[in-house]
C-alpha cells in the first residue's frame, strides 16, 4: 500500500518496500507538462481510489483538467493508445515496464519529472496495535537490504532504483 499521510492514521505500516514515483505518460512529443496548466483540458486518466486520483482531483481538475477514474492501469494505458485520454497518471514501474516497455507502448513517453505527492513509498499495511507483526516484517526488510537479496530481486524486474534512496 502507499504510505501516505492519510493512511497512516488509519493504519500501521512496515518500512518502505519501494518507491512509487508517479509519472505522467503520454504520446511522444505531445507539448504537455506536469503541472495543472500543462494539462489544462487535458483527459488524464488515474486509477480509481489511488493517491493519484485524490491528487489530481485536488490539484488539476479544479484548474479545468478531466480527471478520468479506471479500475485498473491496463485500461488507462489502453484508453491513452486509443486516443481517449491526453495522458495519464501512472507509477513510474508500471508505466516504465509494464506499458512503455511493450510493443503497444512504442510512440508514448514520460512527461517530465515525477510529481511529488508527499508520499512515502510503498510499504505493508499492518493494524495499527499489531507492533510485534510490525518489527518482524521490518527486520525482514532490513535483512534482505544488508544482505543484498533486495537489491538482486529488484534487478531482476527493473533497470533502475525501485526502492528511491
Amino acid at each position: 500500500m502507499a504510505i501516505t499521510e492519510k493512511c497512516m492514521k488509519q493504519i500501521a505500516f512496515s518500512s518502505k518496500l519501494f518507491q512509487f514515483n508517479p509519472r505522467l505518460i503520454a504520446k511522444a512529443g505531445v507539448p504537455l507538462t506536469v503541472t495543472a496548466n500543462g494539462v489544462r483540458g487535458k483527459r488524464i486518466g488515474v486509477q480509481s481510489g489511488s493517491q493519484f486520483e485524490t491528487y489530481a482531483q485536488m490539484n488539476w481538475q479544479p484548474a479545468g483538467v478531466d480527471v478520468a477514474a479506471y479500475q485498473s492501469q491496463e485500461g488507462l494505458f489502453d484508453d491513452s493508445m486509443a486516443g481517449r485520454l491526453g495522458g495519464g497518471l501512472l507509477t513510474f514501474s508500471r508505466s516504465h515496464c509494464g506499458s512503455l516497455n511493450t510493443p503497444k507502448g512504442k510512440g508514448f513517453a514520460v512527461v517530465g519529472d515525477p510529481l511529488d505527492m508527499d508520499g512515502h513509498g510503498t510499504g505493508v499495511g499492518l493494524r495499527k496495535g499489531d507492533s510485534a507483526l510490525k518489527v518482524k516484517i521490518d527486520r525482514a526488510i532490513a535483512s534482505m537490504e544488508a544482505d543484498g537479496t533486495y537489491q538482486t530481486i529488484a534487478a531482476r524486474y527493473f533497470n533502475f532504483d525501485v526502492h528511491g534512496n
